[in-house]
């Protein structure tokens, strides 16, 4: 949001600024059951673009501008090798990962019993993460997947408002303070989950997901912990720069839909028209 803010800061005008909120506003489609059609929200994002382009020097600020103020996780996209772009420590933050407790998952790994979870993803990752290499730090990254998780239930909600503090620990637990705090700051703003919020709630998962598959997994388990279907999920993952593409499934006759996350990255381009004069 910062970041954001300072964009709009950058390129002057009021009509500038007004223009580059709206970009984000209209950065992923928006998912909601009555929504408009993913025409019309590209027609209205083609419109405040096309505004935005009377106070920039060329397509090129316009897309860096677009991409910079888009719900997506932080990464280093110059990196030459796809573990280094998205990372638990650069999303999560090497303090809040740290504080994560996974004594319980380690002694379910060891003896081999997977534990009761709520969520499909987390339950089909939990002893392929806990027996493989880093383990410690990527069983911290997947409990804090698991509390995206719950949280995104808060989304999906009418209102989208945020219960009270001792409801909201007891949604996440076993988070310790500090991390739900950092997710309520992260995914929120005034004890509300905004458009733009929940997609960067999405986009973070997305990438968290593909980090803990080794960068390519079948979508149907977190697609169904996130209650996005094949369209939806594909939009927000092709966010981070990821492809998705059909495939044929075990049973005959069936399709299934896989994500892939590799370089280079594809991002979506932003696509402008000059207002007519």
């Amino acid at each position: 949001m910062e970041l954001r803010n300072d964009l709009g800061q950058a390129f002057g005008t009021k009509k500038a600024k007004k223009a580059l909120a709206a970009i984000t506003e209209n950065a992923i489609v928006d998912n909601e059951p009555k929504a408009k059609s993913i025409g019309a929200s590209s027609q209205a994002m083609m419109s405040a673009i096309g505004e935005v382009t009377n106070t920039m020097a060329s397509k090129e600020d316009l897309q860096a501008a677009a991409d910079a103020a888009k719900p997506v996780p932080p990464g280093n996209f110059e990196a030459r090798e796809i573990q280094d772009v998205y990372t638990p420590q650069g999303m999560i933050g090497g303090e809040f990962l740290n504080a994560i407790p996974i004594k319980d998952w380690q002694d379910a790994v060891k003896k081999g019993a997977n534990k009761m979870l709520t969520s499909a993803f987390i339950a089909s990752r939990l002893n392929a993460v806990g027996e493989g290499p880093d383990s410690a730090t990527r069983l911290k990254a997947l409990r804090y997947l698991e509390f995206l998780i719950k949280f995104s239930k808060l989304a999906k909600s009418r209102t989208g408002k945020l219960p009270p503090p001792d409801k909201l620990r007891q949604l996440l637990h076993p988070a310790p303070e500090p991390v739900i705090q950092s997710i309520r700051r992260k995914f929120s703003s005034n004890q509300l989950i905004d458009k733009f919020h929940r997609d960067l709630l999405y986009t973070y998962c997305c990438a968290l997901a593909a980090i803990l598959s080794n960068f390519e997994f079948e979508t149907s388990k977190i697609r169904f912990d996130l209650g996005l279907d094949d369209k939806q999920f594909g939009q927000y993952f092709r966010e981070i720069g990821g492809k998705v593409k059909k495939a044929t499934g075990a049973e005959k006759g069936t399709q299934i839909q896989m994500a892939v996350l590799s370089l280079p990255l594809e991002f979506p381009k932003v696509r402008y028209q000059r207002p007519t004069r």
